[in-house]
């Protein structure tokens, strides 16, 4: 068994957009999953084609034998290198992919002459936390908050 990590192409888009979906199900319902979820739009097809040919973001997929298992983003803005995501499927957990991508994203943000890196863990996500500090990403904030109206949501 062969694990890797390679920079995504357009060949990868239906694989890509496959994952998205499940990352976006794996934390409906999760602390802050639902608000993170209204936070950030499906990127699908268009947008993953988007971020392959933009030059300032990076997307990589992670796999076992050439099978796609997982995927990560990253993009710059300013000085600061972005995480849009790490997910690795959980039949494929444990085997260090998700440090294999986040290692990856480290490199091309410091190439790339970024200052600091970011990313959002969900609250109660001790396993994705726990892999950001081993790399030493530590929380900096927390945001909290509270919707006033039964219809509020964060993008309105």
């Amino acid at each position: 068994m062969i694990e890797n990590v390679r920079v995504a192409t357009m060949h990868d888009i239906a694989e890509l957009v496959r994952l998205e979906a499940t990352a976006r199900g794996s934390v409906v319902g999760q602390r802050g999953g639902d608000e993170r979820l209204a936070e950030l739009a499906e990127l699908g097809a268009a947008g993953f084609a988007d971020e392959l040919s933009n030059g300032r973001t990076r997307v990589l997929v992670s796999t076992i034998d050439d099978v796609i298992v997982g995927y990560g983003t990253a993009s710059i803005a300013g000085t600061v290198a972005r995480i849009g995501a790490i997910f690795v499927e959980a039949e494929a957990r444990e085997l260090g992919l998700g440090e294999l991508l986040l290692a990856d994203i480290i490199a091309w943000a410091t190439v790339t002459d970024a200052d600091f890196i970011e990313a959002v863990a969900l609250p109660g996500d001790r396993q994705t936390k726990n892999m950001y500090e081993r790399f030493g990403v530590k929380a900096r904030a927390l945001i909290v908050s509270k919707p006033l109206k039964p219809t509020a949501t964060l993008l309105e």
